[in-house]
């Protein structure tokens, strides 16, 4: 898989990194996230791809329109 992007979100107990790449392939965008120690980016990265569980472009868009406020006059 071809990377792309990597976003991190630190907590108390680690990382959570959500990984997203190119299947190289199928050409197909794929997305994983999974915890890490946070103590080496690069192996973080690799162990989020190889091992993280699959993220769903229709669950990520759902999250959005969940945050995502009303538009200003429109009843909500």
């Amino acid at each position: 898989m071809r990377l792309i992007q990597v976003y991190w979100f630190t907590c108390m107990s680690g990382c959570i990194g959500v990984v997203v790449g190119e299947d190289e392939i199928t050409k197909a965008k794929k997305a994983y996230i999974g915890v890490v120690s946070g103590s080496d980016e690069d192996a973080d990265t690799k162990t989020v791809m190889e091992l993280g569980s699959p993220v769903s472009l229709r669950w990520l868009v759902e999250m959005v329109n969940h945050m995502t406020p009303p538009a200003k006059g429109v009843p909500g």
